[in-house]
């Protein structure tokens, strides 16, 4: 009888360290796929507060009446920008712009800059503009009215809003 008792004890015991092992290891489970879900949340919170920039512009190109001259302004084609920029994301932009590349129909580089969003005219003949780039707050707006001199005919042009805490 002492030995029939013994048996059923210790099967008792090791019945309940298995369970308690197996509880265990579901709750290391769970914790490991929780810790794994904050992490993908604190991820998406992070994206969340970063700037996103939306572009609502027009652009085209305008050629000059005038034969081109080096010196002489009034003979440069110039892209035209005009339109809006809004920060649609939680944080502020932070040193904002449009970046404009411009390729002429003989394969050349012309345009290579981030000009504000503002109104001004940029590149061949002086900048008649602000230089600087500044901040865009959460759901501002910011205006762009810009003309970007270049020696040239375009063939195809971009324009991307940059800033510098954008990725």
């Amino acid at each position: 009888m002492i030995r029939k008792d013994a048996i059923i004890i210790a099967l008792s015991v090791i019945v309940v360290v298995l369970l308690f092992a197996s509880v265990m290891e579901y709750y290391t489970i769970q914790l490991g796929e929780m810790d794994s879900e904050i992490a993908s949340l604190e991820e998406e919170i992070s994206g969340l507060k970063k700037p996103d920039l939306v572009t609502a512009l027009g652009i085209s190109e305008r050629l000059s009446n005038f034969t081109y001259e080096e010196n002489d302004p009034r003979t440069y084609n110039h892209l035209l920008i005009s339109g809006t920029v809004t920060n649609m994301g939680l944080g502020t932009a932070v040193n904002a712009g449009l970046h404009v590349e411009a390729v002429s129909i003989t394969g050349e580089l012309v345009i290579n800059m981030t000009v504000p969003i503002v109104a001004g005219s940029y590149g061949l003949g002086g900048n008649l503009g602000p230089l600087g780039l500044y901040d865009l707050a959460s759901k501002d707006v910011g205006t762009a009215q810009l003309a970007i001199y270049h020696k040239g005919v375009l063939a195809t042009w971009n324009v991307v809003p940059v800033c510098d805490n954008m990725s």
